[in-house]
C-alpha cells in the first residue's frame, strides 16, 4: 500500500510540474489529427509569441507574432521564411484578400501593407490609431481594425487612411487577458455588416459601414472571439468554455454544451456546420453540425493558443505561445 501511495503521489507531482511549466511536453499516448508543424523564430532567431495566421489556399499562408515577426509559407505550413516588417513591436493581426495583397497590425500604432506577398512591408500612416489587435479587409478597398481603449476604424481606399467609428457605445474598456486591447473580437461580413466584441460581455453591431451601432449584452463576462458567416449566423466564445450561436442576426443566441472549462480564444467557420475554436492550455475544439456538438481534439501539448484558420473541411492551423503552429489533417 505504501509503494503504492508512493507511486501516486510521483505521478500527480510530475503532471503537476508539466502543467505548471507550460512546456511543450508531448503526452506519449496522444493520438490526435493536429500535429506540431513548425515552430518558428523571430527575426533575431528567438522564439516569438505568434498571435495571427491567415491562409489563403492550402499551401499559401502568414503568421505574425512577437518583436515584429512575419512568416509566410508556400508549401502548407512544412517550411516557414521570415519577412522584413520594419518593426520590433508586437504583430497582433493579419489578413490576406490573395497571395499578393495583405495587412498586418500591431503595437505601437504599427499597420502595414504588401502588394507582392510580402516581399516588401510598407507602413501606413494611422494618425490616431492606437495599437490595433485586429484587421480584416472586405475586399481592396474596404476594411476594418479594431484595438485599444474600445476603438474601432474603417477603411474605404485600401489602408491609406483610416477613420474612427464615433458612434460605439461607451461599454468598452480594458480586457485583461484577452490581447492587448478592449475589442477581443472582430467580425466584418461585409462593406457595412460588422460586429466586436469585449469587456463585460457586450457585443455591438453596425448594418451601415459604422455610422450608427447597436450593442447586446451577453451571458459571459469576457468575450474572446466573434465569427460570423453571413448576416444572420454566428457565434461569440470566451470565459469558461462557453459559446453562443445566433440564426437571426443576434437577436437571440442559444449557448452550446462544449467539453472544456478553458477560455474560447478565437474561433473560425468555413460555413454554417463546420468550424474550429481555439484557446488556453491547448484547447481545441471542433463541429461538424455547425456547434450542436462539440468535440474535443487533443493536441498533445500544453501551449495557449490565440488564433485558428481553415482552407477546407480537412485542412486547418492554429497558433499559440512559443512560437507553436499546428496543422490539422482531416480524412
Amino acid at each position: 500500500m505504501r509503494t503504492t501511495l508512493i507511486f501516486y503521489a510521483l505521478g500527480v507531482a510530475f503532471i503537476a510540474y508539466i502543467w505548471a511549466a507550460n512546456s511543450e511536453f508531448r503526452w506519449p499516448w496522444a493520438h490526435t489529427v493536429w500535429q506540431e508543424q513548425a515552430v518558428v523564430n523571430d527575426p533575431r532567431g528567438r522564439l516569438a509569441d505568434l498571435n495571427d495566421i491567415v491562409f489563403v489556399n492550402p499551401l499559401r499562408g502568414w503568421v505574425v507574432g512577437d518583436r515584429g515577426a512575419i512568416l509566410t509559407t508556400r508549401d502548407g505550413g512544412k517550411t516557414w521564411t521570415p519577412q522584413a516588417s520594419g518593426t520590433t513591436s508586437p504583430l497582433q493581426g493579419v489578413d490576406f484578400l490573395d497571395e499578393r495583397r495583405g495587412w498586418v497590425v500591431g503595437s505601437s500604432s504599427t499597420v502595414l501593407s504588401t502588394t507582392d506577398g510580402g516581399a516588401t512591408w510598407l507602413p501606413l500612416a494611422t494618425g490616431s490609431v492606437s495599437s490595433p489587435t485586429s484587421v480584416k479587409f472586405i475586399d481592396e478597398q474596404v476594411g476594418w481594425m479594431a484595438g485599444g481603449a474600445g476603438q474601432l476604424w474603417r477603411t474605404e481606399d485600401g489602408g491609406r487612411t483610416w477613420t474612427q467609428q464615433r458612434n460605439i457605445p461607451s461599454f468598452f474598456g480594458g480586457i485583461g487577458g484577452y490581447q492587448d486591447g478592449s475589442v477581443s473580437g472582430l467580425a466584418a461580413v461585409d462593406a457595412n455588416y460588422a460586429w466586436i466584441g469585449g469587456v463585460s460581455g457586450y457585443l455591438a453591431v453596425t448594418e451601415d459601414g459604422g455610422r450608427e451601432w447597436s450593442r447586446f449584452f451577453t451571458d459571459i463576462e469576457k468575450i474572446g472571439a466573434v465569427f460570423f458567416t453571413d448576416q444572420r449566423t454566428g457565434w461569440y466564445g470566451g470565459e469558461k468554455g462557453r459559446i453562443f450561436r445566433t440564426d437571426n442576426r443576434g437577436q437571440t443566441w442559444r449557448r452550446q454544451v462544449t467539453p472544456t472549462s478553458a477560455a474560447i480564444l478565437d474561433m473560425f467557420f468555413l460555413d454554417r456546420n463546420v468550424g474550429w475554436a481555439v484557446g488556453a492550455s491547448s484547447t481545441i475544439l471542433h463541429t461538424i453540425d455547425g456547434g450542436r456538438s462539440w468535440m474535443s481534439e487533443d493536441s498533445g501539448l500544453v501551449k495557449n493558443l490565440v488564433a485558428v484558420t481553415a482552407v477546407d473541411r480537412d485542412t486547418a492551423w492554429a497558433v499559440g505561445q512559443g512560437g507553436l503552429i499546428l496543422r490539422y489533417r482531416g480524412n
